[in-house]
């Protein structure tokens, strides 16, 4: 049997639904508490203002987006290739697993096939991780 959502989970879904439908700044604490069927002092229990309600609408997003979204949808296109577990370990993406040699090997022929289209002399990583265009380099097509 199914438990009924907690407060807090109630007041996380109806805030969600409401930051969804109506924007953050436009619902009311007052509009949260009648969805949620709560009072204020189980509202203020939990959160110490609309922002930490906020916040914890956003780590709900967050933690469920993996299970619920992204791993489905990985193993819907990462199946028709090749295991999931290639996802996560390069020594399986390699077909290498245990084989520090071969591993070598692979990844050598795949830097190969990569620079073969890649104009890396055009191309510089900085730290920040931006790619930036060397002056010197003309653009090529």
């Amino acid at each position: 049997m199914n438990r009924p959502p907690d407060t807090r989970d109630r007041l996380i879904e109806v805030a969600r639904q409401l930051f969804w439908e109506k924007g953050f700044q436009a619902t009311s604490v007052a509009e949260i508490l009648a969805g949620a069927e709560a009072n204020s002092g189980s509202l203020y229990h939990h959160f110490d203002t609309k922002q930490d309600l906020l916040v914890a609408v956003l780590e709900r997003y967050r933690d469920g987006i993996g299970p619920m979204l992204l791993e489905p949808a990985w193993r819907g296109i990462v199946e028709e290739c090749f295991p999931i577990e290639a996802m996560r370990d390069l020594h399986v993406f390699y077909d290498a697993v245990g084989d520090e040699p071969k591993f070598e090997r692979n990844l050598a022929v795949m830097m190969e096939s990569c620079g073969r289209f890649l104009d890396a002399d055009g191309v510089d990583v900085v730290a920040t991780s931006e790619y930036i265009l060397h002056p010197h380099a003309e653009p090529t097509l």
